[in-house]
């Protein structure tokens, strides 16, 4: 199960293939900025999970290229390498995802798809721990 397995997903996608190169950044940032600052006690919304999930995603393409995160890849081609701040982001807005409160932590469970889905975002979590260097929880 991939992170762009999703109609969310692959509208922010076509979200950042529509912006001008210099802008993608901003975008990603944004996308993970609205999943990592939703409070703990408040539930993540499906929309902004999986558009950060996305997100992280392409900032670990980008860093770490093996042509198998991102459909179609050529956006890797024109996207700026991601800064160290928007992997830290990458990372915190990938723990919150994962996180108990998060409808698309509870949504994929509900399809038994739970251990599969988490499996694979912690995956990309551990990536982008590995490309930020930034490892506290």
């Amino acid at each position: 199960m991939g992170a762009f397995d999703n109609d969310f997903a692959l509208d922010f996608l076509d979200d950042v293939r529509g912006s001008a190169p210099g802008n993608i950044p901003d975008v990603l940032s944004n996308a993970l900025s609205a999943a990592a600052e939703v409070g703990a006690e408040d539930c993540l919304d499906r929309a902004e999970g999986e558009a950060a999930v996305a997100a992280a995603t392409l900032v670990v393409a980008r860093a770490l290229p093996d042509g198998t995160l991102v459909p179609g890849g050529g956006i890797l081609n024109v996207m700026p390498m991601p800064s160290a701040s928007l992997s830290r982001l990458a990372v915190v807005a990938l723990r919150r995802v994962l996180d108990e409160n998060s409808e698309v932590c509870q949504l994929w469970r509900e399809v038994d798809l739970g251990e599969q889905w988490r499996s694979g975002v912690e995956a990309l979590l551990a990536k982008a721990v590995r490309i930020s260097g930034f490892d506290e929880g």
